[in-house]
């Protein structure tokens, strides 16, 4: 990667883990049995300040980043790679643990309280790790535009397709750099500044590429904890429906409460119907019943 002779852009680097975010002395794998929940809450917090860390080496990266685009590199340098090992590791350390906790979490049984806990601490690391993502990508464009427009100063006479050729050849490959050098000394400069720029793409490249790898494994956690929480937003949807302040849930706890009256007043006139059906067969059978023994009376006086 790219340094500058006025100043090292990432000598205000912190060293990971210093200070209060020291890790903590445990691996995530040497306990066996099940955390009591006190334990299991202690270890989510010790990842919090490994979180925001983790906040503060994306914000520098970037910060170095635009600084490497408006600078020309004059010679090539550790500090950036330091920076971004130090920021792998920070992620792998906490993917790791999260990991730990998500089987801890699996095997006991749908605890309510460590799945909530694990949930928010997947959100906000997958929020991390897609910033992350979203500024190396964009890194990577603007590097590859800038070798573009190097390439052009190189060969003003280039398509295209020679151009966009160029954003992603492998400018490490001594053939293609001489021949795109030729016999044009005065390219010489800028065919430099394009090798120097795609050494450093294929640093992001690798970057990206632990990036997938960690989002892959995030993935594998959520899909393995799907139904613990769909049973424990069950509750949570629940409520939401009646208690929720937005306007949609206030329109359908209205719709709902109409529907109830409505049943409810089908139900009463159902009812209603139903007893007086039977209420008119009781009444006709004490009619037949009654004429019945009025005839067999006058039968009987008449003898």
């Amino acid at each position: 990667m790219t340094t500058y002779d006025s100043e090292n852009p990432y000598a205000c680097a912190p060293s990971l883990f210093q200070g209060q975010h020291n890790p903590p002395s445990y691996s995530p794998y040497h306990s066996t049995p099940v955390l009591g929940i006190h334990e299991f809450l202690t270890r989510v917090e010790t990842i919090r300040p490994q979180m925001e860390r983790l906040t503060e080496n994306i914000s520098l990266i970037a910060s170095c980043h635009q600084r490497s685009l408006s600078n020309a590199p004059v010679s090539s340098g550790s500090a950036i790679d330091h920076l971004v090992l130090q920021t792998q590791v920070l992620i792998a350390y906490i993917n790791d643990t999260i990991k730990y906790l998500d089987t801890d979490a699996s095997r006991s049984g749908g605890n309510a309280s460590k799945s909530s806990q694990l949930r928010n601490l997947k959100t906000q690391f997958r929020t991390r790790l897609e910033q992350y993502h979203h500024e190396e990508s964009e890194y990577k464009r603007r590097f590859e535009q800038d070798i573009g427009r190097q390439y052009r100063v190189a060969n003003s006479d280039a398509s295209e397709d020679e151009v966009r050729e160029a954003m992603t050849a492998n400018w490490v490959d001594e053939d293609i750099f001489q021949n795109a050098l030729g016999s044009k000394t005065s390219s010489a400069g800028a065919l430099a500044a394009i090798r120097s720029r795609h050494n450093d793409i294929q640093q992001i490249v690798r970057t990206l590429a632990h990036l997938d790898k960690v989002f892959e494994d995030m993935g594998d956690m959520l899909s393995n904890h799907e139904p613990v929480m769909a049973q424990l937003d069950g509750p949570a949807v629940m409520i939401a429906q009646y208690d929720g302040p937005d306007d949609e849930t206030n329109v359908r706890g209205g719709e709902g409460r109409r529907d109830r009256t409505l049943r409810a007043l089908l139900i009463c006139i159902a009812a209603w119907i139903v007893l007086s059906a039977i209420s008119g067969i009781a009444a006709g059978i004490y009619l037949a019943t009654r004429d019945r023994k009025d005839d067999d009376y006058h039968r009987g006086t008449n003898f």
